[in-house]
This record gives structure tokens, sequence and C-alpha cells, in this order.
């Protein structure tokens, strides 16, 4: 049998190997390098190649459920970001047409797509001037990320967008492309003042492993 808990681990080592990989060129500089194929390799096809190798399994199980990890970036698009903003949306797009194909089979697929999170790509971005768009709202904490992975386990759904306010909102704006082009100037300024009072936050907060008190 396949535990659910083995595919959510792997594909967050793929998620950490690729930020690890590529740190801070991964994020603004991959459409112009070697670093997309490896990029995108580990967030997009890697996804895919995990789910290839444990489908079968739970099909022959009549059983299971695939927990994918995506992002709001993969609604909505982030200037600086298109590489990233690419592997997101290619990774939704692939589990809502893996959820249809793989219908009375037992297996279920859902999809978990979060705001910023504080990790240390978040912090990589923070210190990036393209990247406004990841401060529009206040990152939260990768617990609360797990809680929905978990409640989605608990309880099957196609899509659950992480915090779910935050995520109907993009879902709004983002439907017409003329609409975000017409409100991605303020989002930008938004979040690029967001961006500066985070790193200025970043930088008064003392180091891990220092003697400040």
């Amino acid at each position: 049998t396949i535990h659910i808990a083995d595919l959510t681990s792997l594909v967050t080592i793929l998620q950490r190997q690729a930020l690890r990989r590529n740190s801070g060129l991964s994020l603004f500089d991959a459409c112009l390098g070697r670093a997309l194929g490896h990029f995108s390799w580990l967030l997009l096809l890697g996804t895919m190649l995990v789910c290839q190798a444990l489908v079968p399994p739970m099909k022959r199980q009549r059983r299971g459920h695939l927990v994918l990890v995506g992002s709001l970036g993969g609604y909505a698009p982030m200037p600086n970001e298109a590489a990233y903003c690419a592997t997101k949306f290619g990774v939704r797009g692939f589990a809502r047409a893996l959820a249809l194909e793989l219908r009375g089979t037992g297996v279920a697929v859902s999809l978990v797509c979060p705001d910023s999170v504080e990790t240390d790509q978040l912090r990589t971005e923070a210190r990036s001037a393209g990247a406004s768009m990841s401060f529009t709202s206040p990152p939260m904490p990768p617990a609360q990320v797990a809680r929905a992975i978990v409640g989605t386990l608990r309880r099957p759904r196609a899509e659950v967008l992480v915090p779910g306010a935050r995520g109907a909102l993009v879902k709004l704006i983002t439907a017409s492309p003329w609409l975000f082009a017409r409100l991605y100037p303020l989002l930008d300024a938004m979040g690029e003042k967001a961006r500066l009072a985070y790193l200025r936050r970043l930088d008064a907060s003392p180091s891990p492993g220092s003697d400040a008190k």
C-alpha cells in the first residue's frame, strides 16, 4: 500500500531541493539561463513523475488521495517570477486534468494553493526589488499550510486556497486579464511598500545563533 504521507514528503523534498539549488537565481533569472530546465523539472515535472509512479498502485488497490501543493501564483501572474508562475500554473492544470482522468478509480486528487508563506524562499525574495507581488498580503506560518493539507486529507476537495478569503479575491481579480492589468500598478506599489517593511523587520531581528537577547 501507498501512504499519503510518503507522497507529501516526496513532493516537499522536490520543492525544497529546487529552492536550495536555485536560491536567488531561480525566482528572478531562471527564464534567462540554464537554471530554467532544472527549475521547471523539479517544481513541475518532478511532481508529475511522482504522481506517475504512485497512481498505478493506488488504482490497483482502488483507493488513494494525491494532495499536490500549488500556489496562488498559479492564478496570479507575478512579474519577475515568470518561471515560478509557469510551474505553478502547470501544477494546477495537471492536478485538474489528473483528477478527471482518475474519476471512478477510487483515487482522489486535491490541490492546495497557499499564498505567501514565511519561508527561506520569501526571505530571499524580500531582498529583490522585483518581488512585490509576494508581499501584497502578510505571509502566513508554514503550520497554516500544513493544517490545510491535513484538512484536505480528512475531507477531500478538488482545490483549497489558503487563506480562503484571499484566494477568493485573487480568483476574482485574475479572472479578467484586463482587470488584473489595470490593478497591477496599485498592487505593485502596495507590495513594494510591504516588502520594504518586511525587510526592515528581517534586518532588525537577531540572526539564528546570535547572542542577542
